[in-house]
């Protein structure tokens, strides 16, 4: 966690320094409800997963999901299938970080906020009920 906020660290300023966001706040909270989201969802696969190299492909699909929805967004916008996008993982925190970036209409933010924390919320507590400590002696 602490080497993926170190590099969305590094390049959050190296964009900012071009044109900084016009909402750094929201910025920050879509960061960290992304980090929440994902290292929740890391604790829940980890638990069935059967050794530190699979972990990888465990997390993959939800990785894949979510990246793609950020991309099927990006590309088309919020034209066609808008309340689709946002209910998928990664719609709404997409969304809610080009809001943040690029400004907008900032009534959109609950809207936009309330499908992103659930995933959240869902990932975490998936964590708790499947990660499994196992501790070294």
């Amino acid at each position: 966690m602490a080497v993926s906020l170190a590099q969305i660290v590094i390049v959050l300023g190296i964009l900012a320094v071009r044109e900084p966001p016009v909402s750094p706040v929201l910025v920050i909270t879509a960061v960290v409800i992304a980090e929440i989201m994902f290292a929740g969802f890391a604790f829940a696969t980890a638990g069935f997963s059967t050794s530190p190299e699979h972990a990888q492909y465990t997390t993959m699909p939800i990785f894949m999901v979510t990246l793609g929805v950020a991309i099927w967004w990006t590309i088309t916008g919020a034209d066609d299938l808008l309340w689709l996008k946002r209910l998928l993982p990664g719609g709404g925190l997409m969304e809610l970080a080009v809001l943040a970036w690029n400004g907008g209409d900032l009534s959109v933010v609950p809207v936009l906020l309330a499908p992103t924390l659930v995933w959240a919320a869902l990932a975490v507590v998936a964590g708790m009920r499947l990660f499994r400590w196992e501790p070294r002696h």
